[in-house]
């Protein structure tokens, strides 16, 4: 097996993550629901997506980036599985990114991502690696049963009838992974069938907002880094320590962000810090979510943030932007970090999502909604709504998806995408002509004669896609 080989495993694991980020953020409710397992995990592992070769540089890369618990354990995970050289060591190579992701792990629970490790380590002795690629058929099967099995495991996760966000991050990116190392064609999840009624909170779940911070910080540190490691526990919870070199790396959540930057501090030099207030993002979490009468989708072109499009309920389709080795979902980057890369002459580029994730994007929407409305950004723009039509024309014999090519991009579809959803919530017959009457208007698309395109088809705009409001 290549460096190559291994580096497209990699970078189809992570497309695949990013396909599914938003639903690994409305089910994350452990270690504290903050609704942002899916977002870490996009970050941690963003240099994958351009195949670079698995090294020493890589693994430490992932572990500066690693962000949240998921993103830490994953990236500890990592830099054992990144030691592969061919299929035969591939049992070896993930028993012990499994002992490392433990080891950094200051109180290992059950349902939890390491159970999925567990799970993957076992079901490689039970369905060794072999030339026909039919072992990973057995072990993507194995790895969904502990997924479900997270559910038990927990009592947060089975109060609010979910399956832990991280496992099924890890399941989400080890599918593709797997068939490509098997040299296997990537198809489109399996397993949502099986996990559906695990993807949405129960009615029934209630929460409260959690205080604290949720800091990531990379310490350099002159002494002994096992005594440092001992002592990060006096400053906080939900500790992952990762050393790497004379660093750490250092996942807690602090009562008190101030305190535990000087308690840092006196450890060590703080090389790299960030935040999330926890505050902040468990009230969003737990705060009631409207059902919509319709499921809206659009590209991230639309220029719509990711709080936004979590708050209206939009599943976004990301394009990307890529400064030097990191590249990064278009709504996941930094504004002041892409202009201070852009002062500083580096490289910035854009690219669209390949086609496995743009198909994974629409397979993973239409299994988890009953009907779906894709505003694409104009087809003059972008091939999303060519692909989206092909891709509909083979997988959607009930034409559950209506695609509208909005003739529009950028702050333009955004508003329409805004104004849709803001629609969707208050109206309950999708039907109706008030719903449909809205998109028109918005979309200068044919007229709809006062309901929804018959069978779900598609819509192309009549005019020249300008919005008339």
């Amino acid at each position: 097996m290549s460096d190559n080989f291994l580096s497209q495993a990699l970078a189809s694991g992570y497309e695949r993550i990013v396909a599914w980020a938003d639903i690994l953020d409305r089910i994350n409710v452990y270690p504290v629901p903050d609704g942002d397992t899916g977002r870490n995990l996009v970050i941690t592992l963003s240099v994958l997506r351009n195949n670079p070769s698995p090294s020493d540089l890589l693994i430490r890369e992932i572990l500066i980036s690693a962000r949240g618990n998921s993103g830490n354990i994953a990236a500890r995970f990592l830099a054992g599985l990144l030691r592969c050289q061919d299929l035969g060591s591939l049992g070896a190579s993930v028993e012990a990114g499994r002992t490392m992701a433990y080891q950094a792990v200051s109180n290992p629970q059950p349902g939890t991502m390491l159970s999925l490790f567990d799970a993957l380590v076992a079901s490689l002795k039970n369905f060794p690696p072999e030339d026909s690629g039919a072992w990973v058929k057995g072990i993507i099967s194995d790895l969904e049963g502990a997924v479900i099995k997270t559910t038990e495991q927990l009592p947060e996760l089975k109060e609010a009838g979910v399956v832990d966000s991280g496992a099924l991050g890890m399941l989400v990116f080890l599918d593709p992974l797997l068939n490509t190392l098997a040299g296997r064609p990537i198809e489109q999840s399996l397993f949502i069938d099986e996990l559906k009624d695990a993807l949405d909170l129960s009615s029934s779940w209630q929460d409260r907002p959690h205080q604290g911070f949720c800091l990531d910080v990379v310490l350099k540190v002159d002494g002994d880094d096992q005594k440092v490691m001992k002592q990060m526990s006096e400053v906080g919870e939900s500790l992952v320590v990762m050393p790497g070199g004379d660093y750490l790396k250092i996942h807690l959540h602090a009562p008190d962000r101030d305190r535990a930057r000087k308690e840092l501090t006196a450890l060590g030099s703080i090389v790299n810090w960030s935040e999330d207030d926890l505050a902040q993002q468990t009230l969003r979490f737990i705060e009631p979510r409207k059902d919509q009468c319709i499921h809206l989708m659009t590209d991230a072109a639309g220029s719509i943030t990711r709080d936004l499009a979590q708050d209206l309920g939009i599943t976004l389709l990301n394009s990307y932007i890529t400064m030097d080795l990191l590249s990064l979902p278009e709504t996941y980057v930094d504004s002041s970090h892409l202009f201070k890369a852009m002062r500083e002459g580096v490289k910035v580029s854009t690219s669209q999502a390949s086609d496995a994730e743009r198909r994974e994007c629409y397979h993973k929407v239409m299994k988890v909604h009953n009907r779906v409305l894709y505003l694409c950004v104009g087809s003059f723009y972008t091939g999303n709504y060519q692909a989206v039509m092909k891709w509909k024309s083979e997988n959607d014999p009930e034409n559950k998806m209506i695609v509208i090519d909005s003739g529009v991009a950028s702050g333009k579809l955004g508003l329409v995408a805004k104004t849709a959803a803001e629609m969707a919530l208050v109206v309950q017959d999708p039907e109706g002509g008030l719903f449909w009457g809205c998109v028109e208007h918005q979309t200068d698309c044919q007229p709809l004669s006062g309901r929804s395109p018959k069978g779900g088809g598609s819509q192309k705009p009549s005019g020249s896609g300008k919005i008339r409001l």
